[in-house]
Formats: structure tokens, C-alpha cells, sequence
């Protein structure tokens, strides 16, 4: 079987038919495409095959797309002499599962593993953008509240004085008993703030 081509029958039931009925058969020639027999993350997922063509690289991916891209690999075949009936044949066989199986599945199962993590890293990575937008956004308003309390003379101290009657608000360091500093209004009075 090679797996190869589409079947053009359809509906056939044959067992030992040489084509591909779904796209989960289908193998790519390994001397036109060179592909290793490790199952592309993107395709095997949690111990599930899924369609090849949701690959991004497609036919080109380094990374086999089916089980029988696996276990009809060069290195992972035998051929034996086959008696049918009065003619003797070639046969291709995938090998037996073995260890190297096993050590292939958990791989595939790893590389899925990092490639679920890595998305989660991308989306934690676009949530703390925006909590660092927030925090700007917020930091800006505090900003702008810290000018607002500043006094209207030297712009460095908190204000602590109401001056009336024209109601500007000064630190106590450029308190002037007279006039505001500001407007220039005599000041009838004042109020202390804490």
C-alpha cells in the first residue's frame, strides 16, 4: 500500500487497496518532501491526529502529517516475499510497534504539550500588555491629580491654604500675608487645609 494517491473509486471497501480514501491516510513521498517520522505538533494533538492541512507549512513541514507517513518511512518498513497463490510478490509492511514507538509518540505528545504552552504564553503575554496599559492609563490620571493638588506658586509643594476671596490654593512656603501670588487680589483672609 502506498498511500499516496486519492482512490478514484468511491465508496470502495477494497482492504488492501493501494490508495488513500481520507486525508488522515494520506503520505507524502519522502524523497519529494523531506519530512522526519516525528508527528508535526501542529497536526497530532493530545494523542489525536487532526487533518495535515491545518499545518501552516503544509506539504513542505518537516514534521509528518499521518500515521502513515510514520509507519511507512524508510527506516520504518520491511518488505517481504508474499505467496499468493501461484505468484510470489513484494509486499511493504510497516514495522511492528516496538519501543521507538512509543518513544515517538511520547515526542509528539511533548511537542504538543509545548506547543499548548506556548499559546498560553501568548495569550498571558497580550493579558499583561493590557494590565500594562491599564497601569500607564492609570498612572497618568494619578499624575494629573498630583498637578491638581500642587500649589499654584512654586508647583512643587502640596497646597495647605485657601486664599479668599479668590479661592487659590498655595503651600505655606509662598504664603504672603498681603496679596494673592497668583491673581493679586488682596486677600481679605484664608483657610489652613490639612
Amino acid at each position: 500500500m502506498n498511500f499516496i494517491s486519492r482512490c478514484k473509486i468511491k465508496n470502495c471497501r477494497q482492504v488492501n487497496c493501494y490508495f488513500f480514501h481520507h486525508v488522515k491516510q494520506q503520505r507524502r513521498l519522502q524523497d519529494t518532501y523531506n519530512y522526519k517520522p516525528i508527528p508535526c505538533p501542529n497536526v497530532f494533538k493530545e494523542g489525536y491526529w487532526e487533518r495535515p492541512d491545518i499545518c501552516p507549512n503544509s506539504k513542505n513541514c518537516e514534521f509528518a502529517h499521518t500515521e502513515n507517513e510514520i509507519n511507512y518511512y524508510i527506516e520504518n518498513y520491511r518488505k517481504d516475499l508474499v505467496d499468493s497463490g501461484n505468484l510470489k510478490h513484494l509486499e511493504v509492511f510497516p514495522l511492528e510497534r516496538n519501543e521507538n514507538d512509543s518513544y515517538v509518540n511520547q515526542l509528539a505528545s511533548f511537542l504538543g504539550e509545548i506547543n499548548m504552552l506556548q499559546s498560553q504564553v501568548y495569550q498571558n503575554e497580550l493579558k499583561l500588555s493590557e494590565k500594562i496599559k491599564e497601569i500607564e492609563k492609570i498612572d497618568k490620571n494619578i499624575h494629573l491629580l498630583n498637578q491638581k493638588i500642587l500649589c499654584i506658586g512654586c508647583k512643587e509643594q502640596r497646597y495647605s491654604i485657601m486664599l479668599l476671596p479668590c479661592r487659590h490654593m498655595i503651600c505655606s512656603y509662598c504664603w504672603n500675608d498681603n496679596v494673592c501670588i497668583r491673581c493679586g487680589i488682596r486677600i481679605s483672609c484664608y483657610i489652613q487645609i490639612n
